[in-house]
Formats: structure tokens, C-alpha cells, sequence
């Protein structure tokens, strides 16, 4: 089951929204990305789009991003809270926090990327190897930070990396 906050969305709908939508958070540098995605970035693809499918138990729980740049590298993240408000977080913004763990990385490919793959561990795999393990009932949230590398896009706060829009997920 999927949660939100910061959103007036039904359950299952991302949150942490850099696209001007009414419940969006101010991207940055006025990057607004496409509706329900992240803010954009500089290959104006507008932004990232993190989706989640799949079951928690068991667990075939897959994070999908699609609106990254063509081939970049990719981190997906796990935070067991929400911040209390967002925060610019290179040229995007991160609403996740608390204990961030790094659950995945690889490249995205044509601007898409997932997690897990056939073979690796499984999002509560590789959380419990990681030390935070995702009991019933608990609930984590995820982002997809990745690599932006053109400095002039947001100068601003010259990141180098953007985010995806989160999602909650209730295990």
C-alpha cells in the first residue's frame, strides 16, 4: 500500500511534487517539472517520475523511475519519515528524511531506471541487511536522486544531481 503527504492525493499518488501544481513544492530555481513528477532538469524532460508495483508480502515490491536524463546514475533512496518541510536538495527537492538509507543504484537507460533487478535482494532484503528492518506495518518513503551534471542548469544552488517526486509505502 502506498501512502502520501504533502498532498491532497488518494493513497498510492506520489507527493514531494516539483511540477507548480497546487500541492507542489517550490522547486529550486522555478524548475516546475511535468504533473506529478519532480522538478525538471536540464534535459527538459520534465523531471522524474518514481512509480511503485508490486506486493509487500510477499515482497516484489519494483521502484521505477522514468524522466531522468538519457544515461546517468542513479540512487534509490529510503527514508523512514517525511521532513517536516521540503528542503532544495540539488536541483530538485527532498521531502523524505529520518534514516536515510541507500537501498539501490545503476544507470538509467533512455531515462528509466528500477530497483530491484532479477538477482539482487529485495527492497526488505536489502533494507534488513542494511539494518533498518521493514516490519509489518511499518511505513518507508522513497526518492531517486540522480546525477544532472550540467552546473549552468540550476545555478542557483549549481547542483549537479535532481530528485524524483517520493512515495510512501506501507509494509
Amino acid at each position: 500500500m502506498c501512502l502520501a503527504t504533502y498532498s491532497i492525493c488518494a493513497a498510492c499518488s506520489p507527493f514531494c511534487l516539483g511540477d507548480g501544481s497546487a500541492t507542489s513544492v517550490p522547486c529550486p530555481c522555478s524548475n516546475d517539472g511535468a504533473p506529478g513528477n519532480g522538478c525538471d532538469n536540464s534535459f527538459a524532460t520534465g523531471g522524474a517520475h518514481l512509480a511503485v508495483t508490486g506486493t509487500v508480502n510477499p515482497d516484489t515490491i519494483v521502484l521505477s523511475a522514468t524522466g531522468e536524463l538519457p544515461v546517468v546514475f542513479s540512487v534509490f533512496l529510503q527514508g523512514s519519515s517525511t521532513l517536516p518541510a521540503p528542503a532544495p536538495f540539488g536541483d530538485g527537492v527532498r521531502c523524505i528524511g529520518g534514516l536515510i538509507r541507500r537501498i539501490g543504484w545503476g544507470l538509467s537507460i533512455g531515462g528509466a531506471a528500477s530497483y530491484p533487478h532479477a538477482g539482487e535482494l529485495s527492497i526488505r532484503e536489502k533494507s534488513a541487511a542494511l539494518g533498518d528492518p521493514l516490519l509489518p506495518g511499518s511505513v518507508r518513503y522513497y526518492q531517486i536522486a540522480y546525477r544532472d551534471p550540467a552546473p549552468s542548469f540550476c545555478v542557483l544552488l549549481g547542483g549537479t544531481f535532481n530528485v524524483s517526486n517520493a512515495l510512501g509505502v506501507a509494509w
